[in-house]
């Protein structure tokens, strides 16, 4: 086939159209995938209800209060305890009853982040400031140069 019947070709309506369509589709497909990534992208988020100490604030960790992570059931978290729940999407509610007040604050996750932990005293005692309360969780990798010099080797513990 020439150069010359690939223009001509392409000058053809149901060629333009065919090109069109397919082009469209590509987009569609490509803008739904990122899209479903956004949706189901899940976190794991620590409640964590132990004490916290910083410039001078001393805030102590909170008995018997009712935690409600999106729309999950509701539990009852008590002072030096932790509880993990899964949150899906970028955009979560977190309402905390405590001594008969609702304390409710809607916020995202940032996408970069797969774990967070989400300090329960502080969420009470502050503002709407998300920075405040939730901080991220960096994840390790297990690392060969990670491994310290203690670590006994095979020979250690191979029988002569």
């Amino acid at each position: 086939m020439k150069l010359a019947d690939v223009k001509m070709s392409l000058k053809d309506k149901k060629t333009q159209r065919r090109i069109i369509v397919c082009s469209m589709l590509i987009v569609v497909i490509i803008a739904l995938a990122v899209l479903m990534f956004f949706i189901g992208k899940s976190f794991e988020i620590h409640l964590s209800n132990m004490p916290y100490s910083e410039n001078g604030i001393v805030l102590k960790g909170i008995d018997d209060i009712e935690v409600q992570f999106d729309k999950q059931k509701p539990f009852t978290s008590y002072a030096m305890f932790s509880d993990t729940v899964q949150g899906v999407g970028l955009k979560h509610t977190l309402r905390v009853n405590h001594n008969g007040k609702d304390y409710v604050k809607t916020f995202k996750i940032p996408v970069s982040y797969s774990k967070v932990i989400i300090n329960l005293p502080k969420f009470i005692n502050s503002t709407d400031e998300v920075s405040l309360w939730m901080t991220k969780i960096e994840t390790q990798t297990n690392n060969e140069d990670a491994l310290s010099e203690d670590t006994p080797g095979a020979d250690e513990f191979s029988i002569e």
